[in-house]
């Protein structure tokens, strides 16, 4: 299962339209240049866009909040195979995990077992532990390096 987390600063906005497959109809706000990298980039890798599957308040779907702004910015995308285990996408209220982003948790159900995904921006606090020990750790393999083709560029990547 691939589960791709994290903030990404776009605004994929309210309307589906275009992104029938990667966008479930159920966004906040409108479409940005941002959103529109976003929803291409969910696309072109043939992935779900969760916190856009399920109807909810504009309390539950605001991610950061400045001022008098609020938008979603957070997303959580999994494999569209995926999608029928995703139980749900939520804004835990009045949680801050760093200043201004609210805590984004998804439920889904994996081989009869509950399983919650929790969008950090930062180390544990102490009053979230309760909500972080719920759930299984999820975890994070890095990146593989980016090797140039070409003799030149791998000289200068190289080079001491």
């Amino acid at each position: 299962m691939v589960v791709l987390a994290g903030d990404m600063n776009g605004h994929v906005g309210l309307i589906s339209v275009g992104y029938d497959g990667t966008h479930g109809g159920y966004g906040f706000g409108d479409r940005n240049a941002d959103g529109f990298t976003i929803l291409e980039f969910a696309d072109g890798l043939n992935l779900v866009i969760c916190n856009t599957l399920f109807m909810k308040q504009e309390s539950k779907l605001v991610t950061y909040i400045a001022g008098s702004a609020k938008s979603t910015v957070d997303y959580i995308m999994v494999m569209p195979g995926d999608k029928v285990k995703v139980r749900n996408v939520m804004i835990i209220p009045n949680e801050e995990y760093v200043p201004k982003h609210k805590l984004l948790v998804m439920d889904m159900r994996t081989k009869g077992r509950k399983t919650v995904v929790v969008v950090r921006h930062g180390p544990r606090h102490r009053r979230h532990r309760r909500v972080l020990q719920c759930f299984d750790a999820v975890s994070w393999v890095p990146p593989a390096p980016i090797i140039p083709r070409d003799h030149v560029s791998w000289t200068w990547c190289n080079s001491e």
